[in-house]
């Protein structure tokens, strides 16, 4: 995701993750703006099984990353739609 790019045109934002919601529940969207722990995007970065993100060379979680991730998605003001 770009910094400056419109969230909406993204088709991410308070959309049900396509690959299950991974044990979110309720509220599982791919982006929650409303609580970024909800976000599938964010799950997935905290994993490590056959679902996580990036799905290659990875063994480790990126804390930084993921608290960056985390971080973006709570200062999101909503969803323009």
């Amino acid at each position: 995701m770009r910094l400056l790019l419109l969230i909406d045109p993204t088709k991410t934002c308070c959309i049900e993750p396509g690959l299950g919601d991974l044990g979110i529940e309720p509220g599982a969207c791919l982006i929650n703006f409303e609580d970024a722990a909800k976000s599938a995007i964010v799950a997935r970065m905290n994993t490590h099984k056959s679902n996580q993100m990036p799905p290659l060379a990875s063994s480790l979680v990126d804390d930084d990353g993921l608290q960056l991730v985390s971080d973006w998605i709570s200062s999101l003001q909503g969803c323009i739609r």
